[in-house]
């Protein structure tokens, strides 16, 4: 016995499609070890590497920020998105296109 299905057809379904991102962008740290002398604090901010290196599908971009998503799921009555951050535009120091799904 096979089950059938009705095809999608929830307004989601054909029109959304998230544009895929290699993305670079700077992350903020900070230092919990302990306390430090100027001297070293100043060596651990200059030495650290706070460069991010992500791949996600744009849920939303404005001029402040964007809105990625690790996954998504489009065959439900709504998608549904999983894994997002929101990143400051101003933190963000390489971009390229990857495709759209």
């Amino acid at each position: 016995m096979f089950l059938r299905f009705p095809p999608f057809t929830h307004k989601y379904m054909k029109s959304k499609k998230y544009k895929a991102i290699y993305i670079e962008w700077c992350d903020a740290m900070a230092n919990n070890d302990s306390w430090e002398t100027h001297d070293q604090i100043i060596a651990w901010a200059d030495t650290e590497n706070w460069v991010i290196r992500q791949v996600g599908f744009i849920i939303k971009e404005t001029k402040e920020y964007i809105l990625l998503a690790s996954k998504y799921n489009p065959q439900d009555t709504q998608i549904r998105v999983d894994g997002c951050i929101k990143i400051p535009k101003t933190w963000v120091r390489k971009r390229k296109a990857i495709s759209s799904f």
